[in-house]
């Protein structure tokens, strides 16, 4: 059984009775629910009844928020932005990218409204809005990740009583067919590699798709390659930063510690280091490097 997001609560048979378990803040709470109904009888609770008598005792026995510290989404949101930022470490690309999503997408759907006053249907209403507005479904699953994040925040400060994203069901479709992963063969490879122009940026392109294609590198991993990075005897590419947005950005914290070293082919190696013979305005530690235009 997969486990359950945090303020969602959890049940469980003790005995002949089922009991409750939630989190309100950084108190632990656990009721019991009911007798367990056995096989073949009418009485006691069956799981889908214990879980509904759960979510009426989280609504009834947790105390109310008072009313001064009614926050909307937004400020909500932005207080938990500030904490990713300042506690968390994370990104600073994570952090443009959360802001994003509370200026444009919800603040203007959830307004003024209390978060305490949101409920599931909200929830299951704002993916349906933004499907229908055009935002592909992955999209819409990373503003409700954000969101139940937000709430999540709030929980543990006793904001809110309950998280209602964690209520609600999320499809789970498979990865489309024409949506797979396809790799190109090693003629398609070469044909790719001799069709970049042979000028000062082919000289940078060139060496950026041959490592790609064999090494399954992001864009940003591979424009973040320094030379420490190339292990030239074991043939390996230390993936530790990355360049996004105009800048280098280091891993955050959480990812500091799971750099990956691809293997990578003796023509990727040398295609790399031939770029090196450019000259560049980039640092020297880049692998590679920026070509000078002017």
């Amino acid at each position: 059984m997969a486990k359950r997001s945090y303020g969602s609560g959890s049940v469980f048979v003790k005995g002949d009775r089922w009991y409750g378990r939630w989190w309100v803040g950084d108190r632990r709470v656990k009721r019991s629910l009911g007798p367990l109904r056995e096989p073949g009888s009418r009485n006691g609770l069956t799981r889908a009844q214990a879980e509904r008598e759960m979510r009426r005792r989280m609504e009834s026995e947790l105390p109310s928020v008072s009313r001064h510290e009614r926050l909307s989404v937004g400020d909500a949101g932005r207080r938990y932005v500030d904490h990713l930022e300042h506690v968390m470490e994370r990104k600073p690309s994570t952090i443009q990218d959360y802001r994003g999503h509370l200026r444009r997408h919800f603040e203007p759907y959830f307004g003024d409204r209390p978060m305490d006053r949101i409920e599931p249907d909200h929830i299951t209403g704002y993916f349906k809005a933004k499907r229908a507005d055009g935002l592909a479904a992955k999209t819409v699953q990373n503003h409700l990740n954000f969101l139940h994040g937000i709430f999540a925040f709030a929980v543990k400060r006793r904001w809110v009583t309950m998280n209602p994203v964690a209520l609600v069901d999320r499809p789970r479709g498979s990865r489309a067919k024409s949506l797979r992963l396809q790799f190109l063969q090693p003629e398609e490879l070469d044909a790719v590699i001799r069709a970049v122009p042979d000028d000062k940026l082919g000289a940078v392109e060139r060496p950026l798709y041959l490592c790609a294609a064999m090494t399954g590198m992001r864009q940003g991993e591979l424009l973040a390659i320094r030379w420490i990075d190339l292990d030239w005897t074991a043939r390996r590419l230390r993936v530790v930063d990355n360049f996004t947005r105009g800048r280098l950005e280091p891993r955050s914290p959480i990812m500091a510690g799971r750099s990956r070293c691809p293997t990578a082919s003796r023509p990727s190696l040398i295609a790399t280091s031939s770029a090196r013979r450019f000259r560049t305005t980039a640092t020297s530690s880049s692998a590679i490097p920026r070509p000078a235009t002017s």
